[in-house]
C-alpha cells in the first residue's frame, strides 16, 4: 500500500520568503512545512513509493533509512488526521 495526497491538497514553495506550504483548498487551512517535508510530498506527488522516498531522503540528508521511514510515517499520520492524504492499494 502506498500513500497519496488527496486532490484538495496543494503544495507551494514561496521562493521570495523561502517558505514551504501545504494548502487545503476545500477549507482554506494552510500548513507551513520544512524543506524535508515539502520534498517528501513532492516526491509523493511524482508517484514515488514510500520506500523510494525514504531511500532518497536517507541518501540526500545522510540519515538512516529506518529513521527516514519513521519521520515519513509521522508526516503521513498528520496528513490523515487533517484529511489531506491516505493509503491506497496500487495494483
Amino acid at each position: 500500500m502506498d500513500f497519496e495526497l488527496y486532490q484538495q491538497a496543494r503544495l507551494k514553495h514561496d521562493e521570495t520568503s523561502g517558505n514551504y506550504y501545504l494548502f487545503n483548498v476545500n477549507n482554506g487551512k494552510h500548513y507551513r512545512l520544512n524543506q524535508t517535508s515539502y520534498e517528501i510530498l513532492v516526491l509523493l506527488e511524482k508517484s514515488n513509493n514510500n520506500n523510494e522516498i525514504a531511500k532518497w531522503i536517507s541518501k540526500n540528508y545522510n540519515v538512516d533509512t529506518n529513521f527516514c521511514k519513521n519521520d515519513i510515517n509521522e508526516l503521513f499520520n498528520i496528513l490523515i488526521k487533517e484529511g489531506l492524504g491516505g493509503f491506497n492499494e496500487k495494483n
